[in-house]
């Protein structure tokens, strides 16, 4: 593989990484403002998105994980 490719390949991982971080900072701030309507008012609409989206923040820092990790192994590599 190529310097420039190489180059390219980390860009376009760290910016997919970035835009991950900044959903991962609204999901964050979803999940406080449920927390807070939960404590008002405890139903079972409210628990499902409380629980969506706190799966969805922790797939997204998997995700994150993932990508810096595949950024170190292609840096490694090159």
């Amino acid at each position: 593989m190529q310097s420039s490719c190489v180059n390219r390949t980390t860009k376009f991982i760290k910016s997919i990484s970035m835009m991950k971080r900044e959903e991962l900072l609204q999901c964050k701030m979803k999940i406080k403002a449920l927390e807070q309507i939960l404590e008002k008012d405890y139903n079972s609409i409210n628990l499902y998105k409380y629980r969506q989206a706190n799966d969805r923040f922790n797939n997204l820092k998997s995700t994150i994980f993932d990508l810096k990790l595949l950024e170190l192994r292609i840096n490694r590599k090159f």
